[in-house]
């Protein structure tokens, strides 16, 4: 199929492999942070997949994000982001991201309870970047924000649980973050995602606007395929 083509899919997608996304954030160094993406998305209420570009980057702004879930959620917070001052801190944005991405969330549930569909409700975002200090965040539909810089490493999407087992399944074996990152996006995408290609990682740093870093195709039953 081309690339750029819109294919339907039997619900139990291809070879009996759901259509899912994934999202990784990767803490590199003390001042670099890695954020991985596979350009699939699912319209909401059907199978219908398209390839998109997940990871969105600040063009001044030290921070790039992606999201999992409802499009036009996505698509809403984006254009906040990109076409607002940010602060300076990370506590200020996390107050004032919280609060659209709350409002935007509570919107789509309150529309999908009027048309009776519960197809793609709500939404997550994986924030990274550097401000007052470096930061992995995740805001959820919930109106919760969770740091995950500590621990290092973090995934949204449905293909989540299969980032971590991955991760998991490579500790001691690849010790350079950039290499376990692409790795571990090649792992989940061969073994239970409909993935759709290319692979894209970018990376922030505390000098440096986001950057993509590389971007390759996962062979896999997906949307080049």
């Amino acid at each position: 199929m081309a690339r750029g083509d819109y294919t339907r899919f039997p619900k139990q997608g291809i070879k009996g492999r759901l259509p899912m996304t994934v999202i990784i954030a990767m803490r590199e160094l003390p001042d670099s942070i890695l954020i991985a993406a596979d350009s699939l998305a699912v319209e909401s209420g059907s199978i219908k997949l398209k390839p998109v570009q997940k990871i969105y980057s600040h063009p001044t702004n030290k921070l790039a994000w992606g999201c999992s879930g409802n499009q036009d959620i996505e698509n809403d917070f984006s254009a906040w982001l990109l076409h607002h001052v940010l602060p300076d801190t990370w506590d200020t944005l996390k107050i004032r991201a919280m609060d659209v991405f709350s409002r935007l969330n509570g919107r789509q549930i309150m529309m999908a309870d009027q048309a009776h569909s519960k197809a793609d409700l709500t939404t997550n975002c994986l924030l990274v970047g550097w401000l007052d200090k470096p930061g992995i965040y995740e805001l959820n539909s919930n109106g919760q924000v969770s740091s995950y810089w500590d621990q290092g490493f973090h995934a949204i999407g449905a293909g989540q649980g299969p980032a971590y087992a991955a991760l998991r399944a490579l500790d001691g074996y690849i010790e350079n973050p950039l290499d376990k990152l692409k790795r571990t996006m090649e792992i989940v995408v061969n073994t239970v995602l409909i993935c759709g290609n290319p692979c894209r990682i970018y990376r922030v740093t505390k000098d440096e606007k986001p950057s993509e870093v590389d971007k390759w195709d996962v062979r896999s039953g997906g949307l080049n395929e």
